[in-house]
């Protein structure tokens, strides 16, 4: 469960599912509620995504956690987990299905070795709120998925070329 920690009324769920210890890896979910409509801090989200990531990686001894998620419809939540060590792996087309909408899937992953690396620098992945918004300061404008898009949507482009002349 996700609570608020100023009310304690549970806002969502987190979750690390289709866990395979061979391969030490699992998938990451998370579903968020509203409160009166409104969305809720995406802070809370972050941190529960982070805290939920270094279990996985020190108590159930992970190597890659991943995940998917629509695109370009949730690209600033993607822009958002990227402060936590989640980089974006590529992208498929019309494969993102809810209801009768059929967007683009973004698949992102956090590797324990970056894992590390953050850990070492911060602390914990988390840090802090202060952390996160002073690291928010310098990311990019542009999210890695963004670039990634771009990329493969020009080469694309210029590799299947021949089928159209």
């Amino acid at each position: 469960m996700i609570c608020d920690k100023s009310s304690s009324n549970a806002i969502g769920v987190i979750s690390l599912q289709n866990i395979d210890f061979q391969q030490k890896s699992a998938e990451i979910a998370v579903n968020i509620s509203k409160m009166n409509n409104q969305i809720i801090s995406p802070f809370g989200t972050l941190e529960a995504m982070a805290l939920i990531t270094e279990h996985g990686f020190e108590a159930a001894g992970l190597h890659r956690i991943y995940g998917g998620q629509a695109y370009p419809q949730l690209s600033s939540w993607n822009k958002m987990i990227e402060i936590i060590g989640f980089k974006s792996e590529g992208i498929t087309r019309k494969s993102f299905v809810r209801g009768m909408k059929i967007q683009d899937k973004v698949h992102f992953a956090c590797h324990y070795d970056f894992y590390l690396k953050l850990k070492d620098i911060r602390g914990s992945l988390w840090g802090s709120t202060k952390i996160i918004k002073s690291i928010m300061k310098k990311q990019p404008k542009i999210s890695f998925a963004k670039k990634i898009d771009k990329k493969v949507s020009e080469e694309e482009k210029k590799h299947f070329s021949f089928l159209f002349k």
